[in-house]
């Protein structure tokens, strides 16, 4: 998760939380990071962000804070 806790550090420095919006854009990033070929305007990209943001978001509050963060990417994704 080397790049992972890079993109925390510099994405979640600035908020405490991150909206749908946010943790899509930032997803995207990692994910292209990732593997460069994929596009991330794709339909599977966008449904795999969809997945990943149900799961990260354990409260079910709407937002993504730091502390769910780690643990959606401690977990694996």
């Amino acid at each position: 998760y080397e790049i992972s806790a890079c993109l925390v550090g510099s994405e979640m420095c600035i908020r405490d939380s991150l909206s749908a919006a946010e943790f899509g854009a930032w997803m995207k990033k990692l994910r292209t990071a990732q593997d460069p070929a994929v596009d991330p305007e794709s339909a599977d990209v966008k449904s795999w962000i969809d997945q990943a943001y149900g799961a990260a978001d354990a409260d079910k509050s709407g937002s993504v804070t730091k502390e769910e963060l780690v643990a959606f990417l401690s977990r694996g994704g």
